[in-house]
């Protein structure tokens, strides 16, 4: 089924006339997810009817990028050369629609989703159209990944994962044999593994001791980071993906203790947060092939382990997000998120995010983030799952 045919059906589905696309610059995804990017300069309007044959209403300077044989296959092209001849197409074609979707959401709440103003979603609903937000859909077209993307970011993880292990190895050895090591090192150690295999990323690693893995985005510099001392609790966030046009992130988080003997405190708090992944994905396996569920439900659903635990209030972010081919680990599709806004997204087969749950305060902080592949309506962990505090031994 071709993106037409998908997108006719889901109107279909949920009794709405067509799906609008505003775009200037060709910045809209949704446009993007059906001509590629192009050279357009002028406000378009593509419109996907239920029913009748796709339409594009462009300038006529555009012509050059949109009067073309594959595009025209599939979408008349209506041309407009000044404003009021734009306008006069837009209350033409639009006043027969009843309920159509956009690139909107209520009160902005999904910024991947919002491309369009204010000011045309107004004029459209001043014609008597009830617009609501094709988030959705385009999630479809620009979130979700199969074949070779799936395989990309599975050999991602695996260099990724074996780079987390040679910086826990890098500490243990240095601190076994007296070396001074510090935090910034450490993220060294990482990035070398990730060049020397071919993997590339948006920025550094975090590498994180007690009090600075409180700060959820801390970034050790070069000539301002903090020594690794025995006794340390330490987090480590690396994040890398192959250097192809379909490469997709892996992005974990694992914790370990330089020391045999961790506080029993640290080891609760670590199992606060296994607890809490393992009730996610136990909620999703449990209600996606049964219904439709949103990011928020299961940001919910984590977030309710902490609670029952009195550490809620130390999660200050969201429990997850999207994860898809894209140029940073942070996607363009559903977040699991009930906290930073209400994702009411759906949480489609082929996506993926992160789940990644913490306890953060001003003397440690704490964080298990594990990646998830939905397939067949099962949650799948992209990677091996951390089940305990990673002890070293540096004595």
């Amino acid at each position: 089924m071709d993106r037409i045919e998908i997108s006719k059906k889901y109107l279909k589905d949920n009794n709405l006339d067509a799906w609008i696309i505003y775009d200037y610059e060709c910045s809209n995804d949704a446009l993007i997810a059906f001509i590629s990017k192009k050279m357009l300069t002028r406000k378009v309007f593509m419109v996907i009817p239920q029913k009748e044959r796709p339409y594009i209403i462009a300038h006529k300077i555009d012509n050059a990028y949109l009067d073309v044989a594959n595009i025209k296959k599939d979408f008349d092209l209506i041309n407009y050369q000044t404003w009021n001849e734009l306008i006069s197409l837009v209350n033409k074609y639009f006043v027969q629609y009843k309920k159509v979707i956009m690139e909107m959401s209520e009160q902005g709440a999904l910024p991947r989703s919002s491309y369009c103003d204010y000011g045309t979603i107004k004029m459209i609903k001043d014609l008597g159209v009830n617009v609501t937000s094709s988030s959705d859909l385009l999630i479809q077209f620009t979130s979700t990944y199969e074949n070779e993307a799936l395989k990309s970011q599975y050999e991602a993880m695996r260099i990724t994962v074996e780079a987390k292990d040679k910086a826990f190895k890098y500490i243990e050895d240095s601190l076994k044999n007296n070396i001074k090591v510090y935090e910034y090192d450490v993220v060294k150690v990482i990035t070398k593994h990730f060049k020397d295999n071919g993997l590339v990323y948006d920025s550094n690693p975090i590498v994180a001791v007690n009090g600075n893995a409180g700060n959820p985005h801390y970034e050790p510099k070069e000539n301002a980071s903090s020594i690794i001392k025995k006794g340390d609790l330490i987090l480590i966030d690396l994040w890398a993906k192959q250097d192809v046009s379909y490469g997709v992130y892996a992005d974990i988080t694992w914790m370990g203790y330089t020391g045999k003997n961790p506080p029993q405190k640290y080891v609760e708090l670590f199992n606060i947060l296994k607890e809490s992944v393992d009730y996610g994905l136990e909620f999703l396996n449990k209600n996606l092939p049964i219904r439709p569920v949103a990011g928020y439900e299961v940001d919910e659903a984590v977030r309710s382990i902490l609670r029952k635990y009195h550490q809620d209030e130390y999660l200050i972010h969201r429990v997850g997000h999207s994860i898809s081919i894209d140029d940073t680990p942070h996607g363009k599709g559903v977040n699991i998120d009930n906290y930073e806004t209400h994702d009411t997204r759906h949480i489609l087969n082929h996506v993926g995010f992160s789940i990644e749950p913490g306890i953060y305060t001003s003397e440690y902080g704490f964080r298990e983030e594990i990646d998830v592949y939905i397939d067949d309506n099962k949650a799948i962990s992209i990677a091996p799952r951390q089940t305990s505090l990673i002890l070293l031994d540096v004595d």
